[in-house]
């Protein structure tokens, strides 16, 4: 009888081992949250905190925003218009395994690998998954649409001065519209000119009409 007690002890004491060890491998495949800055660190703050990114394995970029949030205790959202910007699916997978880094610096090399960025909207908390074009300060990005253009320009610039210089145009030389006068004929300017000497001439006194008496003798 207590043969059996103790064979039955056996078994179950060997399922117990053989679970935890199954738990163990299991908890090893899992990926492994980041690691989290104190309680209370804003999103701001934690991106120059250090962190760990153990996603060894590929991570579906919608789990990464959820183990984020997690991590962080703080709302990270994922830019749909971005996404759809880059083609980018909620399934499409990154992979980063890096120990002790910042924050800022480990998402950077994270979501490059699908053209993506983030931004951080301070005042909500909230750390935004996105791209380039929704992460840039609409002043910012006007500049650098001025600086684009201004670049165009120059290179318009420098392709009329190839242009002229293979026409053998000189660079010197400066084009301008005619002006009135050296549009006239020179005929239309003798004939301005007698014009002109005609209203100067004096009029000829015109004769008198008075009649002198003659004169009559002694």
């Amino acid at each position: 009888m207590s043969r059996r007690y103790v064979i039955v002890g056996l078994v179950f004491l060997g399922m117990m081992i053989a679970g935890l060890r199954g738990y163990r491998l299991t908890a090893q495949d899992a990926p492994v949250p980041v690691v989290a800055a104190a309680g209370g660190t804003s999103v701001q703050d934690a991106l120059h905190r250090p962190f760990d990114f153990p996603f060894a394995k590929p991570t579906r970029i919608d789990e990464v925003a959820k183990i984020l949030s997690k991590a962080l205790n703080a709302p990270v959202a994922l830019d749909r218009a971005a996404l759809d910007r880059q083609d980018v699916q909620d399934d499409d997978e990154v992979q980063l395994d890096l120990r002790q880094i910042r924050l800022k610096t480990g998402l950077k090399l994270l979501l490059d690998q699908l053209d993506l960025t983030y931004r951080v909207e301070a005042e909500d908390n909230l750390l935004v998954i996105t791209d380039k074009t929704g992460s840039e300060n609409p002043v910012d990005l006007v500049l650098e649409q001025i600086k684009a253009l201004h670049k165009d320009v120059h290179d318009l610039q420098d392709s009329l001065d190839d242009l002229r210089s293979s026409l053998g145009i000189d660079d010197g030389a400066k084009m301008r519209k005619p002006t009135i006068i050296e549009e006239l004929p020179a005929d239309a300017n003798a004939k301005d000119k007698d014009k002109d000497k005609e209203k100067a001439k004096p009029k000829d006194a015109a004769p008198s009409t008075q009649h002198t008496k003659p004169r009559v003798g002694i």
